[in-house]
């Protein structure tokens, strides 16, 4: 009857396996909040859990359900307090706020508004977790895109490059060729120059993959560092947000 969603934020302690375990608070799409003891990424224990229309449910909690004692309170002043059993109520007497007893009709109009609250709940919770999940998966898609452009980018120049020592390198062959026919000694001196024009270009070859070399670690540092702002905004986006509910949540409970 009672749904205990996940998603939205959370505060509170961590077992060594990363789930959420001890004293934690939570706050989900709606505006939800859970203050208690957690086991095993689920509500376990003592606990409380106010409710966006102000309902707020205080008692025990078990693998994520209403378990045990607990009162249930509504904001017109209605009270149920008894026995609960996965989250159904098992054992439990319903007041009104000057405090007379609920007949079964009352109480069951009460317990079906109830679960229709939650309902509509789990409903906003499943569609926020999807939109979550389908923006994550987008912002991946687009780093994977820019750094696929990055590699192909640098993979052209690496081809002129290449192309461009391969013609610098025939020109200097056909160089030695001509010189080839010469005397002797312009012959000796033509060689030693195309010696050093290729050794310069060879050089300039390494010299320029290692710029590209460079390059790419650039724009994948950079690529990184894109993800990580886009993370960060992502995350200060939610921070605010579960701040904002929480001002809500607790002004509602001031009232």
């Amino acid at each position: 009857m009672f749904g205990v969603q996940f998603g939205g934020f959370y505060d509170g302690e961590y077992n060594d396996k990363g789930q959420r375990d001890g004293w934690g608070r939570h706050c989900d799409a709606r505006g939800n909040v859970y203050e208690g003891q957690w086991k095993v990424d689920k509500f376990d224990g003592r606990g409380l859990m106010k409710y966006l229309d102000g309902t707020a449910y205080s008692g025990i909690f078990k693998r994520g359900k209403l378990n045990g004692l607990g009162v249930v309170r509504w904001i017109d002043g209605t009270v149920c307090e008894g026995i609960w059993e996965d989250s159904s109520p098992l054992d439990v007497v319903f007041r009104s706020a000057d405090g007379q007893v609920l007949d079964n009709v009352a109480a069951s109009k009460k317990l079906l508004d109830l679960a229709s609250q939650r309902a509509k709940d789990a409903k906003a919770n499943a569609v926020a977790a999807a939109e979550e999940e389908a923006n994550a998966e987008a912002k991946v898609k687009v780093a994977t895109a820019n750094v696929k452009a990055a590699r192909a980018t640098v993979k052209a120049a690496d081809k002129q490059v290449k192309l461009a020592y391969r013609r610098e390198t025939d020109a200097a062959k056909d160089d030695v060729k001509a010189e080839a026919k010469a005397k002797g000694k312009e012959k000796m001196k033509a060689l030693a120059k195309a010696a050093g024009e290729r050794e310069a270009v060879e050089k300039a070859r390494q010299a320029e993959a290692e710029k590209q070399r460079r390059r790419r670690l650039e724009d994948q540092r950079r690529n990184k560092a894109v993800a990580a702002q886009e993370k960060a905004a992502a995350k200060a986006a939610a921070s605010k947000a579960w701040v904002a509910a929480n001002k809500v949540v607790r002004a509602k409970s001031r009232v």
